[in-house]
């Protein structure tokens, strides 16, 4: 299959890595440009640190707090923040689950709100409100903004072009924000005429839902890198056998 890519950098290319692997063609359209950010971090006592995303491992790999902070527990979303987290010098890292859910629910589960407050590294913007259900359930967490994902607002040249040569079998989408994007770029580029050959391979149901309504969609049955390359085999099966 001839798929795209809208993961930022860096995880858009060891994504194309690991999809030409398994013998599909990859060309790479970044939705999101990450912009590190450097805010100060308090100097408390914290329980652990949680992770929704791997850019705030990242950021936090070049922050003068990272010292003092890695040898905390840190909760992270799923195998690519974790392997963040470990690059970033942290030695006890749990893998939440690979939602904002799951993170939220394992953190209820094995710690207490009386022994700390917890630090939130996060993005301007987040797919959930962690920080919000956890406040909820008696913790005090400190969230910090450690970048920024700022959207694109046209594709680049050599995507809208294999659009319009229907030469695209589909689009991978990890994200709601990333969803929404790709379907503005393509309206700016006046591609919906194109679109309905795509098949647009989504992480979860919530970000299948970002899309316009008749859009060709597929839905990977776990919200997890695996389940995206599970679905990426699924739907490649299916179209060598119709």
């Amino acid at each position: 299959m001839h798929l795209i890519v809208t993961r930022p950098q860096p995880d858009a290319e060891d994504l194309q890595r690991k999809l030409e692997i398994r013998g599909h063609r990859v060309s790479l359209a970044p939705l999101l440009d990450i912009r590190m950010e450097g805010q100060r971090i308090p100097n408390r006592s914290y329980q652990a640190v949680l992770l929704t995303s791997a850019n705030g491992a990242r950021a936090l790999a070049r922050h003068p707090a990272r010292d003092r902070l890695s040898g905390r527990t840190c909760y992270a979303v799923g195998p690519q923040s974790r392997s963040a987290a470990l690059a970033a010098g942290f030695t006890n890292v749990v893998e939440a689950g690979g939602t904002v859910t799951a993170i939220a629910e394992r953190v209820q589960k094995e710690l207490e709100p009386n022994r700390g407050p917890l630090l939130y590294l996060s993005g301007e913007e987040t797919s959930g409100d962690v920080e919000a259900v956890l406040k909820g359930r008696g913790f005090e967490v400190d969230r910090v903004i450690m970048y920024a994902a700022v959207p694109a607002t046209h594709l680049p040249p050599a995507i809208s072009s294999v659009i319009r040569r229907r030469a695209v079998d589909g689009v991978m989408l990890y994200s709601r924000r990333t969803a929404g994007v790709w379907g503005k770029c393509i309206e700016a580029h006046g591609l919906e005429p194109f679109s309905g050959t795509i098949i647009h391979l989504c992480l979860s149901a919530s970000v299948a839902a970002a899309l316009p309504s008749g859009w060709r969609v597929e839905v990977a049955a776990l919200p997890s890198e695996q389940g995206m390359f599970d679905l990426v085999e699924r739907v490649s099966r299916a179209r060598a056998e119709s």
